[in-house]
């Protein structure tokens, strides 16, 4: 099973220096923002909420990731998988079986593109009743700022679906035709 495997030295440093780059630059946003938009706030403080925030973003994308590369067998199965959906190229050595399960994943991955476009539709009505409420007059433009970034994201995520299954058939027929020359 691939939960019982143990990571790599180099997926234990890339996990480290994903989870301490996403933590330093959501932080330092975090602490800007703090420290830009209310005249209240201590610059000890602004600092402060940077760095728990940015600590927890970071733990949290390291764990998103960990996850990923967990079921995807490991952090170099993960990156050929990418590789080839982006290339629309399977690797020479790429066994029909295996390269079959693993876009059987990405396949089932993509189908979920309707709960991603549901969830960042809440999170911009959401921003978009702050925004509309005022009831943060501090965060002045951010709330908006919220709406858009969700939207766009909403919009997405059903056309990167739609790309990326393109990309997994032709990797398909690939492995179709692969199959079919061994025989």
């Amino acid at each position: 099973m691939a939960t019982e495997r143990r990571r790599s030295g180099a997926e234990r440093r890339t996990l480290v220096v994903l989870g301490a780059g996403t933590g330093v630059l959501f932080g330092t946003g975090m602490a800007i923002v703090l420290a830009t938009t209310t005249d209240r706030a201590p610059i000890w403080l602004a600092v402060a909420v940077g760095l728990a925030a940015g600590t927890a973003f970071g733990s949290a994308m390291s764990a998103f990731f960990a996850r990923v590369w967990t079921r995807a067998g490991g952090l170099r199965i993960a990156r050929a998988v990418q590789h080839a959906l982006r290339t629309r190229r399977l690797p020479d050595d790429a066994d029909p079986q295996t390269w079959s399960e693993l876009l059987d994943r990405q396949e089932r991955d993509t189908r979920r593109a309707p709960l991603y476009v549901l969830f960042f539709a809440v999170l911009a009505v959401l921003y978009l009743v702050l925004a509309l409420a005022g009831t943060l007059p501090d965060l002045g433009v951010l709330p908006w700022v919220g709406v858009a970034l969700f939207l766009g994201f909403a919009v997405y995520a059903p056309l990167e679906a739609r790309s990326r299954r393109a990309r997994i058939s032709s990797l398909r027929e690939q492995i179709a035709r692969r199959a079919a020359e061994s025989h």
